[in-house]
């Protein structure tokens, strides 16, 4: 067999993605009333209330995109010849597995991976992989992700 052997590893939400959001959310919060309660004049700075609308906005959107952030697995499939190919298998019940035609190692904490694959049709795919989620298993995804990505 030339290559590395087959893979599967499970990727998808990360619950310090949602606990990272209403951290900072509670900052931007905190930050704001400091402001207004530390301003001289009843009139807030139009500074403020943009800083206001900007951050509901921001909050808005994080909501909603941080719970569809759907679980899912990270497959290496190798073939005979040595030349396998990724694949992302979801579990929200949708489409068939989604074959990945470039896996590009973005963030390497050692004990975490972010990973952006790219689609046939160039969608991006942002993917956490932790240690904790399958931990006998990580060596073996680390030496695959590092043999097979591209810089």
């Amino acid at each position: 067999m030339k290559g590395p052997p087959d893979l599967s590893y499970p990727c998808g939400a990360a619950h310090h993605e949602a606990l990272g959001f209403w951290l900072l959310a509670l900052l931007w919060a905190s930050g704001l009333t400091v402001w207004a309660l530390t301003t001289q004049t009843s009139d807030l700075p139009g500074a403020w209330w943009f800083s206001a609308v900007a951050g509901v906005a921001c909050m808005g959107w994080g909501l909603w995109r941080v719970p569809h952030r759907c679980p899912g697995t990270l497959i290496w499939a190798n073939d005979a010849r040595g030349r396998g190919r990724w694949v992302l298998s979801r579990q929200d019940g949708a489409a068939r597995p989604q074959h990945l035609e470039r896996l590009q190692v973005v963030l390497d904490m050692q004990s975490s991976l972010l990973l952006r694959a790219t689609a046939p049709d160039g969608t991006p795919h942002w993917i956490w992989l932790h240690r904790r989620d399958a931990p006998p298993h990580w060596h073996a995804l680390r030496r695959t992700v590092f043999s097979q990505a591209t810089p």
